[in-house]
């Protein structure tokens, strides 16, 4: 398979739920992004040990958003795109063994459930053993840690208080 095949398959295929291209080394960008802007139906995307990098994930962010399932491990992915974010029904997403040191905050926002694999790249934010294995969820608190940590864990809201006479004391 190359990517004119790809093209192809995107010209007669306007349906198709489930892809496997794995090992295609003969792929890269141009022709995932032509399939996944062509097939909004799409639920399975597996692009392991192909060319596909960063603008594969965005283009399926922006064209496939009801995607459950991308396998895009030992591929030439540096870094997620921000608008990874509009994947909420993702429930798996494997990137392991790619390149990518940082994640997008916008990560926090996939479905709460979705299971991510980041074993083997050289992640830097967050730390891989807060993130690898677990749940979106778990780098939404891990955030959460965070801004706590930068603001003093302190949400800035008035200390309000009863007082004897019936009165509420609203002084910070």
């Amino acid at each position: 398979i190359t990517d004119n095949t790809l093209i192809l398959i995107s010209q007669l295929c306007h349906n198709v739920e489930k892809l496997t291209l794995s090992h295609c080394t003969y792929i890269s960008d141009y022709g995932i992004i032509s399939v996944v802007s062509h097939n909004h139906k799409l639920k399975e995307l597996d692009i392991s040990s192909t060319w596909g990098t960063h603008e594969c994930i965005a283009a399926v962010s922006e064209y496939c958003t009801n995607i459950e399932k991308i396998w895009a491990s030992d591929s030439s992915i540096a870094f997620l795109p921000e608008n990874i974010a509009n994947l909420q029904h993702l429930k798996y997403l494997n990137l392991q063994n790619n390149c990518i040191a940082s994640l997008p905050r916008s990560t926090a926002n996939l479905n709460e459930k979705c299971i991510l694999i980041l074993k083997g790249n050289p992640l830097i934010f967050p730390p891989l053993h807060v993130v690898d294995r677990s749940h979106a969820a778990a780098f939404k608190r891990y955030l959460e840690g965070i801004d706590n940590v930068l603001h003093g864990g302190t949400t800035n809201k008035k200390n309000t208080s009863k007082k004897n006479n019936g009165s509420i004391d609203t002084s910070e």
